[in-house]
């Protein structure tokens, strides 16, 4: 299993309203991650046979 670490990041009521809307089934840190992942500019590379993404 990979290592994670914790990352704290503070937004409005709002907006987590708004991401519990649209995250569907997902856990809130899978959405967010999969935004960033997907994001124009991200330097990420994703395996979408997994959940493994290369820096």
């Amino acid at each position: 299993m990979a290592l994670s670490v914790n990352v704290t990041v503070s937004m409005p009521p709002e907006m987590v309203d708004e991401i519990d809307d649209a995250k569907g089934k997902k856990s809130r840190s899978q959405y967010i991650r999969e935004l960033i992942r997907e994001a124009e500019n991200s330097p990420f590379i994703v395996s979408r046979d997994t959940d493994t993404v290369e820096a």
